[in-house]
């Protein structure tokens, strides 16, 4: 039986205002045409999960992000299968990630159809698994913005990734492993980040449903223990904007980070990147 840690759950959230930018970045996160292969039960590990149980840890640091899909099997899963290849959404991350992190081995990240809303970090498998179904699930938030529906996609993957950052490494987590990996994440996304319109872009998209549960009064169900609402996600569009305001000012606004919010966010940045940045050194490239 699949051990995993906390899930995601979907809601077809309104769409809200505010652009998610990635013109830099090709598409982060979605598309094209269906692999074949089968769904990879609950027992049975997928090709992808099967190749990197495989393969022995590297104590150099040499493993990779290596994505995979498997046929959806429906006919609305497969057109999020078609979404992502096409926008190479898992690619880009992965190769983002891999640019950037020393993994111990190679990490699969699986897009099939899991019958359920979800995307979760595997402890057992040590595998990222994305579904289909969530992608059908928050696509209403995005219709007239693919780039952000990437965006949101991305977003996921490296919180996934931060949950397993901390399994494989044994780093520290606290009482609050998610706050521990809204912190992990910032920190990583923006150490030595050139391409300031992927994290821009990520940070946007996260922002939607966020937005729509200040508008709307309520917690929507994406909005819950392991998604960001609207406190996470100010405190970490803040980490982000503190690690280098001037290279970050386009996310001062109101749907994203208010001015006056923003005021403090440098000594905060600095606060997080204290401790994760020593946390994160020896598994940095």
């Amino acid at each position: 039986m699949r051990t995993r840690t906390r899930t995601w759950s979907g809601a077809a959230v309104r769409r809200a205002a505010g652009a998610a930018v990635l013109a830099a970045v090709v598409g982060l996160a979605s598309a094209g045409c269906s692999s074949g292969g089968t769904r990879g039960g609950g027992t049975e590990p997928s090709g992808a999960i099967a190749a990197a149980r495989a393969k022995a840890p590297s104590p150099a640091g040499e493993g990779e992000l290596v994505v995979s899909y498997t046929e959806g099997l429906t006919a609305a899963d497969r057109e999020s299968e078609a979404f992502l290849r096409r926008n190479e959404a898992l690619e880009a991350v992965a190769a983002y990630v891999n640019s950037r992190v020393a993994l111990p081995y190679d990490v699969p990240v699986d897009a099939k159809s899991c019958g359920t809303t979800d995307a979760y970090w595997d402890p057992t498998a040590r595998a990222i698994t994305f579904c289909y179904e969530l992608l059908e699930q928050v696509e209403p938030a995005f219709d007239d913005s693919p780039a952000g529906l990437v965006g949101l996609t991305q977003g996921v993957v490296v919180h996934e990734l931060g949950h397993g950052l901390i399994a494989m490494n044994g780093l520290p987590a606290g009482e609050d492993e998610e706050e521990a990996v809204d912190q992990l994440t910032a920190v990583l996304l923006t150490t030595g980040d050139d391409d300031k319109e992927f994290v821009t872009g990520i940070v946007d998209a996260w922002g939607v449903p966020a937005r729509e549960d200040a508008r709307s009064g309520t917690r929507t169900a994406f909005a819950d223990d392991h998604a960001v609402d609207g406190a996470r996600f100010h405190a970490w569009a803040c980490w982000v904007y503190g690690s280098d305001p001037a290279g970050y000012q386009d996310l001062v606004s109101p749907a994203v980070l208010p001015e006056k919010r923003a005021e403090g966010c440098r000594k905060a940045y600095t606060k997080v990147a204290a401790t994760w940045n020593k946390a994160l050194e020896p598994y940095l490239k």
